[in-house]
């Protein structure tokens, strides 16, 4: 979930349920032998908090875990204006390993569009300085902004592979308005040839560029029927994803808007989702809990 420009006191109150209700969980989790694979702290923009929030976050896992015996720790820190040193480091000292940056385009004209506060340049200063401190990275890009066209995506994912990270999420963009549905009904053959030559655009050069693609969802109301598209670097796979999207293993969600997926004996997964309103995740928070314990 992400708190842009949230008041400090409504985060903290927010913070103190999140983290009673990790602390109950790996409790649970611990009591029925389960063993912790990866850590994933997204999505949304998490990068929002400070230094303090995120080593509250931490502390609360490092009380029960060794997290440099975990093979994966993703924080995904999303936007390069939410980024400074201080806070890659404060990351690094928290054992993360792997981390989002999101340029979501490499187009300058189209960053002002949708009203982004980075520019391009900032993407590659915070990408080379995510660099030098250690983590591996993931950078996401959206098909189909305001104004682009196949050429616009070229230059996006061209900028991309000369920088080389581990893994490129390459998003279709969802419609989030019943007038866009609408609209979309009216020019949906523009938009199916639109999208796909953008696909082939950036199949091509990820290919052609040493990446191969290793996982694929579909969501709704995406733009011209078409997916979401991992590609990875030959071994650099990110492990979270492959497990979120195969459904190999139980995955305990906390936060606001989180959803876990509990496997069952009979090889299906329950899912518990959690509030989407801050009110009733903090005053409803022992519902969830319960919850879990039932499933488990």
């Amino acid at each position: 979930t992400s708190f842009v420009n949230t008041k400090e006191d409504k985060v903290n109150i927010y913070l103190k349920s999140l983290i009673y209700e990790i602390e109950k969980t790996i409790e649970l989790a611990l009591k029925k032998g389960m063993n912790l694979n990866t850590v994933y702290i997204g999505g949304g923009t998490p990068s929002v908090l400070n230094e303090a929030q995120i080593d509250l976050i931490f502390s609360s896992i490092k009380k029960y875990y060794d997290l440099t015996k975990i093979k994966e720790v993703t924080f995904e820190a999303g936007r390069p204006d939410t980024l400074s040193r201080e806070k890659l480091e404060c990351l690094k000292r928290n054992h993360v390993n792997r981390i989002s940056i999101n340029p979501q385009t490499m187009n300058e004209k189209t960053l002002n569009l949708i009203g982004r506060s980075h520019t391009i340049d900032d993407i590659i200063q915070k990408y080379k300085l995510s660099r030098e401190i250690g983590f591996a990275i993931n950078m996401d890009v959206i098909l189909g902004l305001t104004g682009e066209d196949e050429s616009d995506v070229k230059n996006t994912i061209t900028e991309i592979v000369k920088l080389k990270p581990e893994n490129i999420t390459v998003h279709s963009l969802s419609y989030k308005k019943k007038s866009e549905l609408t609209r979309e009904t009216q020019e949906m053959s523009k938009d199916y040839d639109l999208m796909a030559k953008m696909h082939e655009v950036v199949n091509e050069k990820c290919q052609s560029s040493g990446y191969n693609p290793y996982y694929m969802y579909r969501q709704k109301n995406i733009k011209g029927n078409s997916e979401n598209i991992g590609f990875t670097l030959p071994k650099k796979e990110c492990i979270y994803n492959m497990i979120i999207i195969e459904e190999l293993e139980t995955i305990l969600a906390c936060g606001l808007g989180g959803s876990s997926k509990i496997l069952q004996d009979n090889g299906r997964h329950e899912p518990v989702r959690n509030f989407k309103s801050l009110e009733e995740y903090n005053s409803r928070i022992h519902e969830i809990i319960n919850k879990k314990i039932e499933l488990l």
